[in-house]
């Protein structure tokens, strides 16, 4: 496993300092166990998205692993499971993919699922 430098951390930090969130989007996926949904991400990126057939059949996630994996900027992909204690950020800065559970006690909503994209 590849260790990110602190300069990739520090640019992760720094887009979600900026607060510019380009979508935002309520989600059905539920899941409090964020090592599940890494794990999903694992198997989109190493095995294409139709690997696992839960992936092919559910488009919200699809689509977002996607975007994931093809866009060409720096990004975090926030996702918050309904009344969670935190969330879960999955990073693409400078072609290394990391994640990072934040606490939730700031986020202003808390009875639903979502997704955010943070650039």
């Amino acid at each position: 496993m590849t260790r990110i430098s602190d300069l990739i951390i520090q640019k992760a930090f720094e887009i979600l300092k900026r607060k510019n969130i380009s979508h935002v989007k309520f989600v059905n996926f539920e899941e409090k166990n964020y090592k599940k949904v890494l794990n999903l991400w694992k198997e989109y990126r190493f095995f294409g998205p139709n690997y696992n057939s839960f992936i092919s059949k559910n488009n919200e996630i699809s689509d977002l692993f996607k975007f994931h994996l093809q866009s060409p900027i720096n990004h975090g992909i926030m996702y918050y499971s309904k009344n969670s204690s935190d969330a879960v950020i999955f990073f693409k800065i400078d072609s290394y993919f990391f994640c990072l559970n934040l606490n939730s006690g700031d986020l202003p909503l808390k009875d639903r699922n979502f997704v955010a994209i943070y650039i």
